[in-house]
């Protein structure tokens, strides 16, 4: 399991919105090392796709991503060293399965223009 503290309503706001909610599940289609960092391939189902774009944020198993590519049912990610290290990344294989968290506003504001 992957955690971190939750932001303290004084700090300064930073980084990814994660609420570690599980919004669907995907399979790793790919972890291999490349260099010093890994590539890091997941396949999306189309009702997390839709919420996805290239350089967006995807919360994979908890750990708050940036998507490199965007394919049409997946998404790719490269892993720095330091979060290979501290995260359970490093117990995944492909064919694994992995929990998804949709990005918090993109839903927000597909919720609100569904209200227009």
């Amino acid at each position: 399991v992957n955690l971190e503290r939750a932001l303290a309503a004084n700090a300064r706001l930073g980084g990814h919105f994660v609420q570690g909610h599980v919004d669907a599940t995907g399979t790793v289609a790919d972890l291999s090392k490349h260099g010093q960092d890994h590539r890091f391939e997941v396949t999306l189902p189309p009702d997390i796709e839709r919420y996805c774009i290239d350089k967006g944020t995807r919360a994979i198993d908890g750990i708050s991503l940036t998507i490199a590519e965007l394919g049409t049912s997946s998404a790719t990610f490269w892993i720095t060293p330091h979060t290979f290290l501290h995260t359970n990344l490093q117990s995944l294989a492909p064919g694994a399965p992995v929990n998804l968290e949709a990005d918090l506003l993109a839903k927000y504001t597909e919720k609100l223009l569904q209200r227009s």
